[in-house]
């Protein structure tokens, strides 16, 4: 499991047709079942996202393929932890 943190690059919000082709490049991800969960950070310098990826190699393309990374209106840093507990049990790792 990986928790990705994105900052908008210069701080500033993509433009809107760069954002709706992002949202469906995610909704292709969660119908995968390679996303579990994101959104904007409330602070509104970026987004969090929750991928579920094998290695590392494995979410830094999942990432790398978001139109708004490709597209350089984003970067990210990329955690790996194991999921423990959660709340569905098809979520917590091995």
């Amino acid at each position: 499991m990986y928790l990705a943190v994105t900052a908008y690059r210069n701080g500033q919000l993509p433009p809107q047709p760069a954002v709706e082709e992002h949202w469906c490049y995610l909704d292709a991800r969660y119908a995968e079942r390679r996303l579990l969960c994101s959104g904007p950070q409330r602070a509104g310098t970026g987004g969090v996202l929750v991928v579920r990826a094998e290695d590392e190699e494995s979410a830094r393309a999942l990432l790398d393929g978001d139109p708004l990374v490709r597209d350089g209106h984003v970067s990210y840093t990329l955690t790996a932890f194991r999921a423990t507990r959660a709340a569905d049990r098809a979520w917590v790792d091995p």
